[in-house]
C-alpha cells in the first residue's frame, strides 16, 4: 500500500520537474556564478587525464631506455647512458592539479576574469551580447579574485541564439560558457607544459596522442562540457584541506522550486486505486499525502520560495546557479535534486510503515508492499509453478485471471512440479491426454486382449474419431490450445510471459471433405502480436505467431483424428 503512494509521489514529481524547468527559467531572474571551488571539479577530471597520458609516455620511455641501457651493456659499451625523462608531479596522486599556482593563476586569467568572459558571450551571439550591455553595462562583473557573476533579468537566461542564416539553436549562455571552457581548458592545460619544458598533447590515460598543437589552436572538447550550468545556490569548502565542497544551506534547485509551487496541486489529487485494494484505501492514502506534504514542508522550507501574503511561489526572488557539470554538481545538491526528494520521501515513508498498520490493524508487509504482500508473493509462486512446469529459465508474472493460467497451475500443482521440466514435456503430455479425451468410444477386444495395428478394433477406433461432428473437434482442440501454446512459446520464438497470447489462441472452424479431409480456422489476438508475422514492422519468421499456433493444432489434431489435417489457416 504504501509502495503504491511513494511511487505515485516520485511519478508526480518527475513528471511536474520536467514540465516546470523551462518555466522557471522564463519567469525569473537568475545569477550565474562561475566560482573557482566549484568549476575546478569540472576542470580537474581534464587535466587529471592529460597529466596522466603525459606519465604515460614518460613511462613507456624510460621502460625503452632501460632496455637500450642493457643492450649497451650487453655489447660492452661502458659509456652508454640512458636519456631517462621526468615524471609530472606526482604520477600515483594527481591531486596536486586542484593547488597548483599556475593552474590557479591560469584559471584567474581566464574563466575568473570577467572582461576574458565577455569575449565568449560576444562570439556565441552579438546582437544579444549588445542587448543585455544595453540594459546593463555591468551584467558580467568580477565578485573578487575567486568568481564572476553574470545577471540575467527575467527570462534572459533561456535567450537561445541565432545563427547566421537567423536559425534558433542552443541557449547563448551554455554555448558561450562552452566555448570558454574549452578555450580556458587548453591555455591552462599549455601553461603547465611549460612547466615540463615540453608540448602537451590531449593525451589520454592510454598515452596515445589525440592533439598536437599549443596555444589553444587545437582544443581539448571534453564531453564533460556539453551542459556546465547546474542549480544549487550556495557552497562551502569543507575537510583539512579545504579541498571538498559541499552545500552552504538550502539550494534552489528545479525540483525544490517546483514543489513550492505546485504542491497544493500534487496532494489534491487522489492516489489511484489499484486491483484488489483494501476497502481502506481512502483513508490510509489520504493520511498518508498529509504526512508527506507536512515533512516536505519542514524539511525543504518550501514556505521561504512562497509570497508571505497570499502564499503563491514568489516570481520576485532571484535564482543562483554554478558553473560546473552534473558530475561536478554530485554530492553538491543530491538532497534537493528530484532523486533527493524521492529519498526522502522512501525514508518518511518507512518510518510510518509500522505505525500505520498499527492503526489500521495491518500487518507491516502488508502496509509496505504493493497491494497486499501475501498475494504479491502467491502471484511470484504461481509464476515459478508454471514456469517450471513449462521448462522456462526465466520465472515470469502471468495473468492468473486468464483462463490457460489457471489450466497450466492446476496441472502444476496436480502434477507437484518441484523442478524445471524439460523443454516438450508439457506438451507431449497434453497431446496424450487429449488422445484419451477423444477416445470417448474406445474398443478393446476384452479385458487383458492387445489391439493389434491394422485390425479390426483399431479401424473401429479410427472409425468412431473420423465419425466425430466438426464442432466437437473444435471444442477439443480449444480446450487444450492455449496450453499448448503456451509450452511452444520458447525462445527464439515468441517467449511465455503473461500468457495473453496463448490465451487469445482458439479454432472458429473446422470443415470435414466429403474424401475425409479436414481444414482447421483459427485466430489470435491481432493486436498487437499480428506485428511480428513476416511482413510487419516487428516480422520475424521464428517468432511469427502462426508457427507456433499451426504446430500446436496440427499435434493436437493427430491425437484427436489420428491424422494430420490437411489445411491450418489463419482468419
Amino acid at each position: 500500500m504504501i509502495k503504491d503512494v511513494e511511487d505515485w509521489f516520485a511519478g508526480e514529481i518527475k513528471r511536474l520537474v520536467r514540465t516546470d524547468r523551462n518555466w522557471f527559467d522564463t519567469k525569473m531572474k537568475h545569477k550565474y556564478i562561475i566560482k573557482q571551488s566549484v568549476i575546478m571539479r569540472l576542470l580537474y577530471p581534464d587535466l587529471a587525464k592529460v597529466v596522466a597520458g603525459y606519465n604515460t609516455l614518460v613511462k613507456k620511455h624510460n621502460v625503452n631506455e632501460e632496455k637500450r641501457a642493457e643492450a649497451a651493456l650487453d655489447a660492452g659499451d661502458p659509456n652508454f647512458e640512458p636519456n631517462y625523462e621526468m615524471y609530472f608531479g606526482n604520477p600515483m596522486d594527481t591531486s596536486w592539479i586542484e593547488t597548483d599556482p599556475v593552474v590557479i593563476a591560469a584559471l584567474r586569467e581566464t574563466l575568473l576574469d570577467a572582461e576574458w568572459l565577455r569575449t565568449y558571450f560576444k562570439k556565441a551571439d552579438p546582437n544579444v551580447y549588445n542587448k543585455f550591455q544595453k540594459k546593463n553595462p555591468k551584467w558580467i562583473k568580477d565578485l573578487n579574485v575567486y568568481s564572476v557573476q553574470v545577471n540575467f533579468e527575467v527570462g534572459e537566461i533561456a535567450t537561445k541564439r541565432r545563427t547566421k542564416k537567423g536559425a534558433k539553436y542552443g541557449r547563448v549562455l551554455n554555448f558561450a560558457m562552452i566555448l570558454a571552457y574549452w578555450d580556458a581548458f587548453a591555455y591552462i592545460r599549455d601553461e603547465l607544459a611549460l612547466e615540463v619544458g615540453k608540448e602537451f598533447y590531449n593525451i589520454g590515460p592510454d598515452g596515445h596522442d589525440k592533439a598536437t598543437r599549443m596555444g589553444g589552436e587545437k582544443v581539448i572538447r571534453s564531453p564533460a562540457t556539453k551542459q556546465i550550468t547546474s542549480g544549487h545556490q550556495k557552497t562551502r569548502k569543507v575537510g583539512k584541506g579545504k579541498g571538498s565542497i559541499k552545500a552552504a544551506g538550502l539550494q534552489d534547485t528545479i525540483a525544490r522550486m517546483t514543489l513550492a509551487r505546485r504542491s497544493k496541486e500534487i496532494f489534491k489529487k487522489a492516489v489511484p486505486k489499484p486491483t484488489n485494494a483494501p476497502k481502506d484505501w481512502a483513508l490510509v492514502t489520504d493520511e498518508l499525502k498529509e504526512i508527506v506534504q507536512n515533512a516536505l514542508e519542514i524539511e525543504y522550507q518550501l514556505k521561504e520560495l512562497r509570497n508571505v501574503n497570499n502564499e503563491i511561489f514568489d516570481l520576485t526572488q532571484i535564482v543562483n546557479i554554478e558553473a560546473t557539470d552534473s558530475k561536478g554538481n554530485k554530492g553538491i545538491v543530491d538532497h534537493y535534486d528530484v532523486d533527493g526528494v524521492k529519498a526522502f520521501i522512501h525514508k518518511k515513508m518507512k518510518e510510518m510503515a509500522p505505525k500505520l498498520a498499527k492503526k489500521y490493524a495491518k500487518t507491516a508487509l502488508e502496509m509496505k508492499g504493493s497491494g497486499k504482500t501475501k498475494d504479491v508473493i502467491a502471484a511470484q509462486m504461481n509464476g515459478m509453478l508454471i514456469s517450471k512446469l513449462l521448462g522456462l529459465k526465466a520465472f515470469n508474472r502471468p495473468d492468473m485471471r486468464l483462463k490457460v493460467n489457471k489450466k497450466l497451475l492446476a496441472a502444476a500443482k496436480k502434477s507437484k512440479v518441484k523442478r524445471r521440466r524439460k523443454t516438450g514435456t508439457f506438451g507431449s503430455g497434453l497431446v496424450a491426454s487429449t488422445k484419451v479425451a477423444a477416445n470417448a468410444a474406445k474398443v478393446t477386444r476384452g479385458r487383458g486382449q492387445k489391439v493389434k495395428p491394422g485390425g479390426l478394433a483399431a479401424r473401429s477406433v479410427n472409425k468412431a474419431k473420423t465419425g466425430q461432428s466438426p464442432l466437437a473437434i473444435r471444442n477439443l482442440l480449444n480446450e487444450a490450445l492455449p496450453q499448448m501454446v503456451a509450452s511452444k512459446m520458447i525462445s527464439p520464438a515468441l517467449q511465455f510471459r503473461t500468457g495473453r497470447f496463448a490465451n487469445s489462441a482458439r479454432v472458429e472452424m473446422v470443415h470435414q471433405g466429403p474424401q475425409g479431409g479436414t481444414a482447421i480456422d483459427y485466430t489470435y489476438m491481432k493486436s498487437p502480436y499480428e506485428t511480428f508475422e513476416p511482413g510487419g514492422k516487428q516480422g520475424s519468421t521464428q517468432r511469427d505467431p502462426r508457427k507456433i499456433i499451426g504446430e500446436s493444432i496440427r499435434e493436437l489434431a493427430v491425437g484427436i483424428l489420428g491424422r494430420m489435417p490437411h489445411t491450418v489457416r489463419r482468419t
